[in-house]
């Protein structure tokens, strides 16, 4: 969605890298964060210590009603880039799960798979969870 602004509503930042550009500041651009960064982690690594990350991205599954006789070109190009979003999803929270388990920055990570019990915070000397799985949130 593009939005017209007043350029001289902007006021200068430390982290307002782009504020020079007199048509970014004039055309807003709102889009969902997952055109660059899905997790929006790559701004936060460099000015954040402590990060806190939800994940709303579908799990990852495969479909298995698709019929491969029927898997259109634009189907299997579909897939191709979910998989290179997978991807470059997992390579992220990985390194950041490094973060955290180093030390290097402190937070937390939760995504709509996320199984609560799958991460044994007492086991760690890390306290207790806030939350338990139902049987809802199994599903």
């Amino acid at each position: 969605m593009k939005l017209r602004v007043d350029p001289d509503a902007w006021s200068r930042g430390n982290i307002s890298d782009l504020h020079g550009d007199s048509y970014l500041r004039e055309n807003l651009w709102l889009a969902d964060g997952g055109i660059y960064d899905n997790l929006g982690l790559e701004r936060l690594n460099r000015l954040c210590d402590r990060i806190l990350v939800s994940d709303a991205g579908a799990p990852f599954s495969v479909d298995r009603k698709v019929r491969l006789a029927r898997f259109s070109q634009l189907a299997r190009t579909k897939r191709t880039l979910d998989i290179m979003s997978e991807q470059v999803r997992a390579l992220r929270t990985r390194d950041l799960i490094r973060q955290f388990v180093s030390g290097e920055k402190s937070g937390a990570y939760w995504g709509i798979g996320t199984v609560i019990s799958d991460f044994p915070l007492e086991e760690r000397g890390l306290g207790s969870a806030l939350m338990a799985d139902s049987e809802k949130t199994r599903r």
